[in-house]
């Protein structure tokens, strides 16, 4: 309490308002102080010496409640009134002019209170407000930082993903490839078997060697084909989204899967539009959706059927449909497809992540990928793609 008191009496401002109340009583009391009286300087105005006086104890008034406070300014108020009352009932000849200017004045000091009361308060509500504002952004910025921070964990999250999905389509292709790869080898051997007797025996003529190399050729070249196409599936890179042909994808996955394809007895129908325009894509990343949907579809028809793989521009969209007659899904289930380790295959190794990850795949390229299916007649999933997009292409 003591040291509020000294913490008072240090305001410089409540030094200025006890002069300027000194003054005014001085003023105000000239006769009975100083024992003088003088004419006003504002006589010109029709204003006595006393409303001078009077209008001049608005000053420690005004800056009271100004620099100090509304409080302040209040006990001015009061001040300034028992200054000039025992004048206006005591001294003053002219009673109702001294009690007019007096009330006036009264007035007017708690007109300027009010004001310098509602101005303070719209100041500090404005005050307020910043102050929560810079708060508001404050956490705006934290929320923002965290934000990054999750979106990108969620990336490098979704890169495992996807990476850890494609070892599992990996493993499955294992014994499909190496059939497909044993199979041109196996030719190939055969083939310089051949060649190699019939040049000891001096049988070999140039137009048998060329068909024999041109038949070696072409089996190493499918072999080379297929090793590439496994290669750029089982790759770990940073997706990089170029102009690519749907249709290259789409082969190129179904180059993975043949002797799946051949051992099942399943045909194929090729639908895919020659004249289908370009879209911008990762073409490891498409070629993984298209991989995970093909797999799905043969994993649906394990006592064979018909697969058809169909694309064609819809709404300027580019459209992919892979169509199975295979066992179908039901309608329970049909909304968890997408669902990450959802898997309606219990007999077929898996994790179910593979349509969970394709979802995300088309998400990020800014695509939609749908399901139809009716139990006992097949399934169609419909992954649809915008044409050439060049915010994919600024974030590679």
């Amino acid at each position: 309490m003591q040291y509020q008191w000294l913490k008072t009496l240090k305001n410089l401002h409540l030094w200025v308002v006890i002069f300027l109340f000194v003054v005014g009583i001085i003023l105000h009391y000239p006769q009975q102080i100083l024992g003088t009286d003088s004419a006003s300087l504002f006589s010109f105005l029709g204003l006595s010496r006393h409303a001078v006086e009077r209008i001049y104890l608005l000053l420690p008034l005004g800056y009271a409640g100004f620099f100090i406070g509304t409080r302040a300014g209040l006990a001015s108020l009061v001040i300034a009134a028992a200054i000039m009352l025992p004048r206006v009932f005591v001294i003053s000849q002219y009673f109702a002019d001294a009690l007019f200017e007096t009330i006036g004045v009264i007035i007017i000091g708690s007109l300027v209170i009010l004001w310098i009361y509602f101005d303070r308060k719209r100041k500090e509500q404005k005050q307020k407000l910043l102050t929560t504002l810079e708060e508001s952004n404050r956490k705006l910025e934290t929320t923002l930082k965290a934000l990054e921070t999750s979106h990108r964990r969620l990336k490098e999250t979704q890169a495992q993903v996807i990476q850890a999905e494609k070892l599992t389509s990996l493993g499955q292709l294992v014994a499909s490839i190496a059939h497909e790869i044993n199979n041109p080898l196996s030719g190939t051997l055969v083939y310089t078997q051949l060649l190699a007797r019939k040049v000891e025996r001096g049988e070999a003529d140039s137009e048998v060697t060329l068909d024999y190399l041109s038949k070696m050729e072409s089996e190493l070249v499918r072999s080379t084909r297929l090793v590439q196409n496994l290669l750029n599936f089982a790759s770990q890179s940073t997706p990089q989204f170029q102009s690519v042909n749907l249709n290259t994808v789409v082969n190129h996955a179904l180059d993975l899967v043949s002797h799946s394809v051949e051992k099942q007895e399943i045909r194929v129908f090729n639908e895919l539009d020659p004249s289908l325009p370009e879209i911008t894509a990762d073409p490891g990343q498409l070629q993984q959706v298209c991989l995970s949907l093909i797999i799905n579809a043969i994993q649906a028809m394990p006592q064979g059927g018909r697969l058809t793989l169909r694309t064609h521009v819809h709404n300027s969209k580019v459209r992919l449909e892979v169509q199975d007659t295979g066992v179908g899904i039901s309608p329970e289930n049909i909304d968890k497809l997408f669902t990450p380790f959802f898997s309606t295959k219990a007999d077929v190794k898996g994790v179910g992540l593979g349509l969970a990850v394709a979802y995300g795949i088309i998400h990020r390229h800014k695509g939609r990928i749908e399901a139809h299916s009716k139990e006992g007649e097949g399934s169609v999933f419909t992954v649809t793609m915008p044409l050439q997009n060049e915010s994919l292409e600024k974030e590679s």
